[in-house]
């Protein structure tokens, strides 16, 4: 392997690259991917940005159930904090498209997490916690603000419910975040859950 190849093929006697299956171009640099049929299953809407999402399906309501981080006030990920909140969005399909239906958890929750206890309890799961209102920013008017003051992403909290429609009731933080910026292990956030039988 050459670093002139990238590290992902052999340069031959006539300096070109001969390169290793999965990679392509002059320096063996492009991964070779195929193409796919990745298409937006979460509607675009103008002025509104979204991350992540994980789909589920429920038996009751048979229908697929997506939940995702989208950001209030015309914010994108550069203001995630503390402007995410907790969308639900519905489809029939899992591969959508999904309607949004509403405001699960509002500012500041982020990265939802859902899964299933052995009883039937929804758990969802976010880093984050709970903000006032007047600290949620208006992205319009263009106020730069720290966006995660005091560590504010880095508790984990649970939150449970019979139905997947809600109503949803906070469990707790189950993992705490430290304010001490210095810690090695200052930020617990991005849960992924698993609910064991």
């Amino acid at each position: 392997l050459n670093e002139e190849c990238s590290l992902n093929g052999v340069c031959g006697a006539d300096s070109t690259c001969l390169c290793d299956p999965g990679w392509t171009g002059v320096d063996c640099g492009i991964l070779d991917v195929l193409e796919n049929s990745a298409r937006r299953i979460y509607p675009e809407v103008s002025g509104v940005s979204s991350w992540g999402g994980l789909p589920v399906w429920d038996e009751e309501t048979r229908m697929y159930h997506l939940f995702v981080a989208e950001f209030a006030n015309g914010c994108g990920l550069n203001n995630w904090s503390p402007n995410s909140l907790v969308v639900r969005a519905t489809s029939k399909h899992v591969r959508g498209p999904y309607e949004r239906q509403e405001v699960v958890l509002p500012s500041f929750h982020h990265n939802p997490t859902l899964t299933r206890a052995s009883d039937g309890t929804w758990l969802l799961y976010v880093i984050g916690r709970d903000v006032p209102s007047e600290e949620v920013l208006n992205c319009s008017e263009n106020i730069l603000k720290d966006p995660a003051p005091g560590n504010m992403e880095s508790n984990i909290t649970l939150f449970a419910s019979s139905s997947v429609l809600g109503p949803w009731t906070r469990v707790g933080v189950v993992i705490a975040g430290s304010e001490d910026r210095e810690l090695w292990d200052a930020d617990r956030t991005n849960p992924s859950a698993y609910a064991g039988s």
